[in-house]
């Protein structure tokens, strides 16, 4: 019986993959600098790497667009973590991936979280360095 329960848990608990058959949704940055030029710059320099990859597939903006239209929103708003969740169930995507940029001190600290659109939970966990 403990056998079933653990064998359970692994398969209905596990973190979903992704293939390259999956779609991706790409949010918009948060961003907390206070400077307006980090506002899209960042969502553009990382749709451009991301295409380059024979591995994902980035949704394109013509079809967000297309969806938020359809959810009665402006197919040019902003496209925040939680929206583009939505998104990626309705379009039947598999992640979305959300980046976020702030000001420490003189510095920038730039992060990105990719999560499943049915269960938000992580896709990619960070690995911290080893020593």
């Amino acid at each position: 019986m403990l056998c079933s329960f653990g064998a359970y848990f692994y398969y209905f608990h596990r973190t979903p993959k992704l293939t390259n058959k999956d779609t991706i949704i790409l949010a918009d940055f948060t961003n907390t600098t206070g400077d307006p030029v980090f506002d899209d710059t960042l969502k553009q320099a990382l749709l451009v790497q991301l295409s380059q990859s024979p591995f994902l597939n980035v949704l394109s903006e013509q079809k967000i667009g297309h969806m938020l239209s359809l959810m009665g929103r402006s197919p040019g708003g902003h496209l925040t973590s939680d929206l583009a969740r939505v998104v990626c169930q309705r379009t039947q995507s598999k992640a979305v991936l959300a980046g976020s940029i702030a000001s420490l001190g003189s510095k920038y600290v730039i992060g990105l979280r990719a999560f499943d659109c049915e269960s938000g939970e992580a896709v990619a966990h960070p690995r911290s360095p080893h020593p």
